[in-house]
């Protein structure tokens, strides 16, 4: 598993809803009648009986010459759906049902029909049927007449339109004044689309009836609908199939009658009068000419009603569309008072009273209040429109009260009716949006009324959230309905996302881009998949695409910005991390959840405190949210005092009539089930996803079984399937009771826990993969802790935060207390009784928010003063420095503050890992018998005292073998003889694993490297880390292609910044398997951390290899920048002896440095007295020197092996050659310290150069200006202390924490200290067993002379070496010479990897095939802080992970401990109350001094917060 590779949480897919889809748009859209077929209803006996019917749109007047004008379609793309359904709904069903119909066969003009009627006359010739004009028709042959009518209702209704107009037309011949046959004949036409002629029938109404309301209506929609075909020609109706011979035939016929009658003119004079702008109307302007004339000649005239506010929607003018339905509902005999109650469910009760009132026309007033309510919603006018569907669904007979109250209901009467279904689905989406979870019932009653697949598709979004196989099933019940869904497609490729369904997924997707290539929220969720899966640049494309198809598509901008920053592109990071900023302050001060996630606030640079903690915690509230409206949570209780408070508000009877289960429950306060008994061991329960082969199992794997048996039983809740991993296998083992509760509901999940009583419940996981945060909203324990999982808030609590907590309409979130004189009232009531009552407990008012109690930290992470709450003295205030993205934080309030849980800080660290246990290396033997064998021993250990030694139990064996080992300036002398044998294998291991690695590489080259995520690396610090590979020439800096398309970018900034010759030196490596990731980081010297995010695990395994790290904590408010400097600081002390050296090497400790008369001391020269004030540093010179064997010396001189024995560089001058070395360094820096007079010592520094007569001043020669400049260049190199964390802690004082050297406070101390790390490393030839009492033995009594090494400089220059060149080793007794072939070396600095590799790595000695003797390896004082992280590795606090468990369990201790007693005050309050409670709701006297008390109370100041807090920290000690 790679490295930290599912430590970044995937993407929220996109539910594929309305939520990113204009107003009255889908499914959801209301209906608004816009286009409609005409249909005429059933006959009636009597002629002059008025007609109703619904009509359709209107089009253009062919009498007139009009202007074209733009309709605005406001449901373009549902109008068909539209139409379908209302054809449904306003189909006329004829009230003649005939008996004994036969089949009969009739030829009228030659066309056959089948018409199916109980004749009651024989047929005779139609010419028979004749009726004189102007005469009535005669009774014998009025049965017929109306069975030839309804036939052709019947062609009419089976839109058979053509038979019905030939049916027609005979009547008409026979009647020329029968209004029934000219209605419907105008409406066949308008269906066979001759607007002509349907205008003529109605115009021939009009001159027998001018008063007609159904006519004038009917040549509304006709007009609208003629308009409508002109404006848009390609979207017009097929032409009718009747031929135009016919239609021209008729017209003829007609033509003469064709004109509106005078008398309809003289009515309406202003018909065709010109409009405000003096054109002529418009067939637009005549279609609602004429619907307000049917309205005026009846007010209740529904479908003119409708069809003109239709008409006005589809214009836009949606304020004079509702005036249109707000007048029509006004005559119907229905009344609300005023105000209206608050809550939506009182709402409802008072509709079910008002509505009962008249039924009479249940179906339309339904239909009207729901029109009525979409064109609100149009508005924004929300809420109102919210209680109009809530009123619309109670005239349907609908039972909102059982669906609120979450109770199952069937509706046989209305089964399989869509409107309803719809408006079922409207008012579920509008909870949905609003986050309340009582829209998951609203959904399952539209699919109990008609399963649509709208309604399938949200009802799965809904359940996604909690049970993803139910979401499932209800998707592919909706594609079952319709194949062609993108929506369904879209969620059902989500959902099989979350079930590990990765192809399922895949193919889910591209089938709903198949269908629509443009569909932005699956263009996004596909993406979303990718770069989970590490196709990063194919996302990237797939997000451009989603947001050329909907460029306002914030979800998709947020998802683009961070998977640009995941490759590092940052070509417009600046604009896009502002624009981000913006996004989140206004959906922040419009109190909506932020598009971005929790996660994601790690590296997003522009955002402000406020904003990183709001972004938690509105995610915070959501949840809970989610939690309270699900069917199955109980809620939480409330007081006593409260319930009887609102049972007085609520009656104004003599006896108050309180709820008991309400009263029962209060009990409980404030939990929402009873909590588990306090007993004498904590039950402890951790919950995670996380349990398989994942950073935070390899982190925390021997916790759970480290817990002490007798005062814990360790539960572990598994969100995730097993992968049989050791990791997974371990956890299993050693926990008491391992659940996997993958597939379980909230609710199962929840119950388990409640029937474990846990006591102590830990979150795992916080906002990342795999989190199921509304366990923890449920509250089914009462200690609910957080730590690990997520480096940041959860948000879950409260806030005070005047003006910065969503606007200023809601500058108080919530109140800290629930006092509002209940306590006072209590007091004084039970006193007066002779009773006792404790005090409340102010903390456990605001539980219902607070679903994370404890966050584990500790105070370098998070810093106390950012704890919401917590009390602060003025000092701190005073002190706190306001920042670009945090202002100062305030004592009064919790401004700029961030954790709303209370701390509790862990002595060292919070970072727990278990590397000690979990990843330790196996030993090689072949570097054991290297190391053992170095001076021709077999084993160091067998020996006498080399036993005794390693044992450490013959403190005399130590003593003796310590007087007989070599001085040794780098520190080693202070190490054990174990911890010396561990550290040479520790440095030949990584010489081999460096020259595996890097087999080009040169070996005195500083590695710098960085292995966390790109995502976490920023422009300034990789504009810090080129500068640094700059300064320090010798140095690579090493990355992982983690992931690949990263690295493309990387080095292109690289290139822009330091040009390409420094740019060549930044490697990517690929990305290793986590046991080969630890211990290959001891090939690196040091590692360069990232600011903006931390590396959290990846810095744990660094320092388990033994690397140092270099971060610096760049937010006091982010705790993601801080983890690497609290691991840092867990990292131990220097020794008492190194602490010495370091104060002398200050200048704290001085010393003369005699030199002999030859020259050989430190300071050259004569003699004289050097003061030493400088740890090894190297910053005047930018290489460091290296040593050239003299080919004619083949002696050295004492002093010459003494200092090769010691690693130390020595620095001679010309005229000293008597030792055989020279220097071999560049000009520059050899200039420099001629010039400046600077002579290097053999502890490293550069000091004065003294004079001939042995003092330490500038020759007179020199200037002063010179002496200047060389004494500021030496202060700049020698004066190196680490400061360490400017953080006011006592155990930072202590200096010889090891931390203070890994931890800067700014970009420019991060570059001096990486580049005075390098450059303070020098290599030297250093003897493997240079301690080994044989070695020492056979050394002394050896006349041999040890052998002359090759530097480094012989190794890298082959090409100036013939094939003959050798070196002999002939300098240790009981080995026979070897020659050391040059010729077989390989080319160490080109960057061509090598294909053949050596025995051995260059930086042994010998190579061929014998044991080495010598390593060439560094030192300085990096490799001492490397060297003491390595030996105390096994002690140091941050690998210890018992004594971590041991600290956690006193913070647990306590917290459960000061839980139970808070608990029993509570209870006892809780009895109190209810006691009083009981006794008040039948005393008067009671109830009114409650009332008064009260009423004082609230008159009184508000309550902002519990300021009788000492502190909100628990501190383990």
């Amino acid at each position: 598993m790679n490295i930290g590779a599912v430590m970044m949480p995937s993407y929220s897919h996109l539910a594929a809803d309305i939520q990113s889809l204009p107003p009255n748009s889908l499914y959801y859209s209301p209906y608004v009648y816009s286009y409609l077929n005409p249909h005429s209803l059933a006959l009636l006996p009597d002629p002059s009986t008025p007609i109703f019917g619904f009509q359709p749109p209107t089009i253009q007047n062919h009498l007139h010459s009009i202007q074209q004008q733009q309709i605005l379609a406001f449901q373009q793309q549902h109008q068909i759906h539209q139409q379908q359904q209302l054809q449904q709904l306003s189909r006329p069903i004829s009230p003649f049902q005939p008996d004994n119909a036969v089949n009969t066969q009739l030829l009228l003009n030659g066309n056959s029909y089948q018409l199916q009627f109980t004749p009651q006359l024989p047929l005779q010739n139609p010419q028979h049927l004749m009726v004189p004009n102007n005469q009535y028709p005669r009774r014998e042959w009025t049965n017929t007449f109306d069975g030839l009518l309804l036939m052709a209702h019947q062609k009419y209704n089976t839109h058979d339109y053509n038979s019905a107009l030939s049916i027609l037309q005979d009547l008409y011949s026979l009647n020329r004044t029968h209004l029934p046959t000219l209605l419907l004949l105008g409406c066949t036409c308008y269906s066979l689309n001759l607007y002509q002629l349907s205008i003529i029938y109605n115009n021939l109404i009009l001159s027998l009836d001018s008063n007609f309301a159904e006519a004038y209506s009917n040549l509304g929609t006709t007009y609208r609908a003629f308009a409508h075909a002109e404006s848009n020609p390609s979207a017009a109706p097929q032409p009718s199939t009747i031929s135009k011979i016919q239609q021209q035939e008729i017209l003829q016929r007609l033509k003469a009658q064709t004109t509106l009658p005078d008398v309809v003119l003289s009515l309406h004079p202003t018909l065709y009068a010109p409009t405000s702008s003096g054109d002529a109307p418009t067939s637009i302007d005549l279609a609602e000419r004429f619907y307000k004339i049917a309205i005026s000649i009846r007010p209740k005239y529904w479908d003119a009603t409708i069809n003109l506010a239709g008409l006005l929607t589809s214009q836009s003018r949606y304020h004079e569309a509702l005036e249109v339905y707000t007048s029509l509902e006004q005559l119907f005999n229905v009344s609300y008072p005023t105000p209206l109650p608050a809550s939506d469910i009182d709402f409802v009760k008072l509709a079910i009273y008002v509505e009962q009132a008249d039924q009479s026309n249940a179906t339309k007033r339904r239909d009207l209040v729901y029109s009525k309510a979409n064109l609100m919603y149009a508005l924004g006018d929300v809420q109102n429109a919210k209680r109009e569907y809530l009123k619309s669904l109670v005239v349907a007979k609908i039972d909102v009260l059982r669906i609120y109250a979450g109770i199952s209901v069937e509706y046989p009467s209305i089964d399989g009716d869509e409107t309803v279904s719809g408006m079922l689905v409207t008012v579920a989406k509008m909870y949905q949006d609003e986050g309340n979870p009582v829209a998951l019932m609203f959904y399952f009653a539209a699919v109990t009324v008609k399963a649509t697949p709208n309604a399938c598709n949200n009802l799965g979004i809904m359940l996604a959230q909690t049970n993803v196989d139910q979401a499932v099933k209800w998707y592919r019940v909706g594609l079952a309905l319709d194949a062609h869904h993108v929506h369904l497609y879209t969620n059902l490729g989500s959902a099989l996302k979350d079930q590990g369904n990765v192809a399922g997924a895949v193919d889910c997707y591209q089938k709903a881009i198949g269908l629509q290539p443009n569909f932005w929220i699956a263009l996004a969720n596909l993406a979303n998949l990718y770069k989970d899966l590490g196709r990063v640049e194919e996302a990237i494309g797939l997000y451009r695409r989603a947001l050329n198809a909907k460029p306002e598509f914030i979800e998709a901008f947020c998802n683009l910005v961070n998977s640009l920053l995941f490759v590092c592109d940052w070509e417009k990071r600046d604009e896009n991390l502002v624009r981000v900023q913006e996004i989140v302050r206004a959906q922040l001060s419009k109190g909506k959840i932020p598009t971005v996630l929790p996660f994601h606030t790690f590296t997003y640079s522009s955002l402000s405190a406020m904003m990183v903690r709001e972004i938690s915690r509105r995610n915070a509230e959501r949840v809970t949210q989610i939690v309270e409206g699900s069917p199955w949570f109980p809620g939480f209780p409330k007081r006593a005092l409260r319930v009887f408070h609102e049972s007085l508000v609520d009656t104004k009877k003599d006896r108050v009539e309180i709820n008991q289960n309400m009263l029962l429950r209060s009990l409980q306060y404030p939990y929402p089930y009873q909590p588990p008994p306090i007993g004498p061991k904590i039950r402890l329960g951790y919950v995670s996803s996380d349990f398989v082969n994942h950073p935070l199992a390899h982190l925390m794997q021997s916790v759970f079984g480290f817990h002490n048996r007798s005062k814990f039983t360790v539960f572990c809740y598994s969100l995730s399937t097993s992968d049989n991993s050791p990791f997974r296998q371990k956890i299993e083992s050693e926990a008491d009771v391992f659940i996997q509760v993958h597939n379980w509901s909230v609710q199962q999940i929840v119950e388990r826990i409640l029937v474990d009583k846990i006591h102590v419940l830990v979150n795992l996981n916080g906002y990342t993969k795999g989190a199921r945060n509304e366990i923890f909203a449920a509250r089914p324990a009462p200690i609910q802790m957080a730590f690990m999982g997520f480096a940041g808030t959860m948000g879950a609590g409260e806030v005070y935060d005047p003006g910065q907590c969503g606007g200023e309409a809601q500058s108080l979130r919530r109140r800290w207390s629930e006092d509002d004189g209940f306590d006072e009232w209590l007091k004084d009531s039970v006193r007066s009784s002779g009773g006792i009552v404790g005090s409340r407990v102010a903390e456990f008012d605001g539980l219902r928010s607070r679903w994370i109690d404890f966050m584990v930290v500790d105070e370098i992470a998070c810093p106390r003063k950012l704890v919401c709450g917590e009390p602060l003295t003025p000092e701190i205030e005073a002190e706190d420095e306001e920042t670009e993205v945090r202002g100062k934080v305030s004592v009064e309030d919790d401004r700029n503050r961030i954790y709303t849980e209370r701390l509790m800080f862990m002595p060292h660290s919070f970072f727990v890992n278990d590397h000690r246990q979990g990843f330790r290396e196996e030993e090689d033997p072949v570097i054991d018998s290297i190391v053992l064998n170095a001076a021709g021993l077999d084993t160091f250990e067998h020996s006498a005292i080399g036993s005794a030694v390693v044992s450490g139990e013959n403190s005399d064996a130590e003593k003796m073998f310590s007087e007989m080992m070599l001085e040794d300036d780098d520190g080693e002398n202070d190490l054990t003889e174990s911890e010396r044998n561990r550290w040479r294998k520790e440095e030949i291991k990584r010489l081999k694993m460096r020259q595996e690695v890097f087999p080009w590489l040169r070996e005195d080259t500083v590695i710098y490297a960085n292995f966390n995520q790109l995502y976490k690396i920023d422009p300034e610090i990789f504009k810090t880390w080129m500068k640094i590979i700059k300064r320090v020439p010798n140095s690579i800096l090493w990355l992982l292609r983690f992931p690949p398309a990263g690295e493309h970018h990387l080095k292109k900034k690289a290139i822009e910044l330091v040009g390409e010759e420094v740019a060549s030196r930044l490697v990517f490596t690929d990305v290793a398997p986590k046991h080969i990731h630890i211990h290959r980081g001891r090939i690196a010297d040091v590692f360069l951390d990232t600011p903006e995010c931390n590396a959290h695990t990846t810095a744990a395994d660094i320092l388990w290899s033994g690397t140092p790290i270099l971060t610096y904590p760049k937010y006091d408010f982010k705790m993601c920048s801080r983890v690497a400097a609290s691991i840092a600081y867990a990292t131990g002390n220097w020794s008492e002896k190194q602490m010495r050296r370091f104060k002398f090497l200050r200048g704290e400790v001085c010393r003369d440095d005699k030199v002999d008369s030859s020259g050989g001391g430190a300071g050259g020269g004569n003699g004289g007295t050097v003061v030493l004030s400088g740890v090894v540093s190297t910053n005047q010179v930018p290489l460091s020197p290296h040593l050239k064997v003299n080919s004619g010396i083949q002696k050295s001189t004492k002093r010459t092996q003494k200092k090769i024995r010691r690693q130390i560089t020595t620095v001679r001058r010309e005229d000293d050659v008597d030792d055989g070395f020279e220097l071999d360094e560049p000009e520059d820096g050899y200039q420099r310290r001629r010039k400046y007079g600077l002579e290097k010592s053999e502890y490293g520094e550069y000091l004065e150069k003294s004079s001939s007569s042995g003092s330490n001043e500038v020759s007179s020669g020199e200037s002063e200006p010179v002496k200047k400049e060389a004494d500021e260049k030496v202060e700049n190199v020698e004066e190196w202390e680490p400061r360490g964390l400017n953080l006011k802690l006592d155990r930072l004082k202590d200096r010889s924490l090891l931390g203070h050297h890994m931890v800067v406070n700014s970009y420019d101390e991060y570059e001096e200290h990486a580049v005075k790390f390098g450059l303070s490393m020098k290599w030297q030839w250093k003897e493997i067993g240079s301690w080994n009492e044989g070695y020492r033995g056979r050394k002394k009594s050896s006349e041999k002379p040890l052998p002359v090494l090759p530097d480094v400089d012989t190794l890298s220059l082959t090409s100036n070496l013939t094939n003959t060149t050798a070196v002999a080793f002939n300098g240790v007794e009981g080995l026979n010479p070897q020659l050391f072939s040059f010729n077989q070396l390989p080319e160490l600095f080109t960057n061509t990897p090598i294909v053949a590799q050596p025995s051995y790595p260059p930086t042994f000695f010998p190579r061929d095939g014998t044991k080495p003797t010598h390593i060439f390896a560094p030192q300085g004082l990096l490799i001492k802080l490397r060297r003491r992280l390595f030996i105390t590795r096994d002690e140091i606090p941050i690998f210890d992970t018992y004594k971590w468990v041991c600290k956690l369990e006193k913070g647990m201790e306590r917290a459960y401990q000061e839980w139970s007693l808070k608990w029993m005050r509570q209870k006892q309050m809780n009895e109190a109350e209810f006691r009083a409670v009981q006794v008040a709701g039948s005393v008067e006297s009671l109830r009114q001094s409650f009332l008064e008390r009260v009423k004082e109370r609230k008159s009184g100041e508000e309550v902002r917060r519990n300021d009788n807090v000492n502190t909100r920290c628990v501190w383990i000690e």
